[in-house]
């Protein structure tokens, strides 16, 4: 069984070891990767960050990646330097999500609709009543896009302070909405 710290069950701390901490007891920071992948060059980076008593990279791409993300060459380069980081001793990490959000893959999960994230767009204003802005931002920021499908119409009443006074879900949009019509869509991010 792997263990990241098998000193840690030590009847005592080792002095030996708090003076000259090997790799696992060491930072590992963020190396970012965002250009093209050059090999001599990271191979270089991993010699400074040893020299600067690092105990090893988190492999961390960003945004300006070139090279193709979990392509034939980038998994070449990853291997190569997690080679040459345990051949000098150190531990190499890869965060492996291609900048953010958790999970997609830097876009390989999500090409396909049905893994994209949803969210519910809860607005007075029905699909097709105006001009729709794109955000285009690398926050989890829910936007108006009108790529979703209707769920519900509602009768909204609010009382003075703005608080839920009462409501009723319609059958049907209303020909003419007024201001107490609340729609409710499924959108896509």
């Amino acid at each position: 069984m792997f263990e990241l710290y098998p000193r840690n069950c030590a009847a005592a701390l080792d002095p030996k070891l708090f003076r000259h901490p090997t790799a696992e007891y060491r930072g590992a920071p963020f190396w970012c990767w965002n250009t093209k992948l050059d090999k001599a060059q990271l191979l270089r980076q991993l010699d400074y960050l040893q020299e600067m008593g690092m105990g090893g990279p988190t492999i961390h791409v960003r945004t300006g990646l070139e090279t193709e993300y979990l392509g034939d060459e980038f998994m070449h380069i990853v291997r190569a330097c997690a080679d040459y980081a345990k051949r000098r001793k150190m531990l190499t990490w890869l965060y492996d999500e291609d900048r953010w959000p958790s999970g997609f893959a830097g876009g390989l999960v999500t090409r396909d609709e049905r893994h994209r994230a949803r969210h519910l767009l809860w607005t007075r204003r029905p699909y097709g009543s105006g001009a729709v802005h794109a955000i285009n931002t690398s926050q989890a920021l829910g936007s108006r896009n009108e790529n979703g499908s209707l769920l519900a119409v509602f009768e909204v009443e609010l009382d003075e302070t703005g608080c839920l006074r009462q409501y009723r879900r319609l059958a049907t949009p209303p020909p003419q909405p007024t201001p107490n019509t609340w729609y409710a869509y499924l959108e896509t991010a």
